[in-house]
């Protein structure tokens, strides 16, 4: 027995001074330490990217690296047109982004961009769409091009169906896509914007985030959750080229609020901003 804990005493000793000596990442530091990392952090200028919709840049402080942004709507109301509305504005910003567009075809959904195209990169196929694939074709676009901002047209094209085929729970799953995500945006410094699909719900009420399909992670995972819907006309009862974008969560400083869009030539403009034109 005395052997034993001697060998045990041994390998303890030598893990402690192992330990006591590493130097990496994630070593343990003091707390004024860490304070004087983040003031080094704090005086470096953060990257910030802007939508070009006022109002939105001033409630959200703009979008920043590291960022997951959630785009929801009901169907057809306007989703991947505010993304690509983005697109355009990060494009005059020369802020290169990564589509990832799983609902339309390549041609259909190039064909929605009013000419000329702004510059945005994509890839020649999708092939994949699982998380590692998409992690190494934002690395590949990093490297390529600088892109900054990702856009996923959408969440539930992520979804392993076999997954909730055997175990039957989405929600769990689309948890764990969300915080991965979020992981890979950290990790390379890009902002992720994703889109996510509702619930059937009344055109006549707004959506809220507990409208949200399949899973209250989506809402708790993201740094901000948008959520945007056509107005119909008075005279018709139609829906015309008027919408209203909410902002419905905002981590970093809690504002939310509304904002009234016209469509033009598929893009979302603030409406102050469209009636001075």
């Amino acid at each position: 027995m005395k052997l034993e804990d001697n060998k045990a005493e041994r390998e303890k000793l030598n893990t402690l001074e192992t330990l006591g000596a590493y130097q990496g990442k994630d070593e343990i530091i003091t707390s004024e330490e860490a304070w004087k990392f983040l003031e080094e952090k704090r005086n470096q200028p953060t990257p910030k990217f802007f939508s070009k919709i006022p109002s939105l840049d001033s409630m959200l402080t703009g979008f920043r690296e590291g960022d997951l942004v959630v785009i929801s709507a009901p169907t057809k109301q306007g989703k991947t047109t505010l993304a690509q509305t983005f697109t355009q504005g990060l494009s005059e910003q020369e802020i290169n982004s990564l589509w990832f567009s799983y609902e339309l075809c390549q041609q259909e959904f190039l064909e929605k961009f009013p000419q000329p195209l702004p510059f945005f990169t994509l890839p020649r196929t999708l092939t994949g769409n699982s998380l590692d694939w998409i992690e190494s074709k934002i690395i590949e676009g990093i490297a390529k091009h600088g892109v900054k901002v990702v856009f996923i047209d959408h969440l539930h094209f992520l979804l392993d169906m076999s997954f909730i085929s055997q175990r039957g729970n989405a929600s769990l799953l689309i948890g764990s896509i969300m915080r991965r995500l979020k992981q890979i945006a950290l990790q390379w410094n890009v902002c992720i914007v994703l889109i996510a699909h509702l619930t059937k719900i009344d055109f006549e009420k707004e959506p809220d985030l507990n409208d949200i399909r399949d899973s209250s992670f989506i809402s708790q995972e993201a740094d901000s959750v948008l959520m945007i819907w056509r107005k119909k006309e008075k005279e018709t009862g139609e829906f015309g080229n008027r919408a209203c974008l909410a902002v419905r969560a905002n981590r970093r400083n809690g504002k939310v609020g509304k904002i009234d869009l016209v469509l033009r030539n598929n893009r979302f403009y603030e409406e102050e901003e469209y009636a001075t034109e």
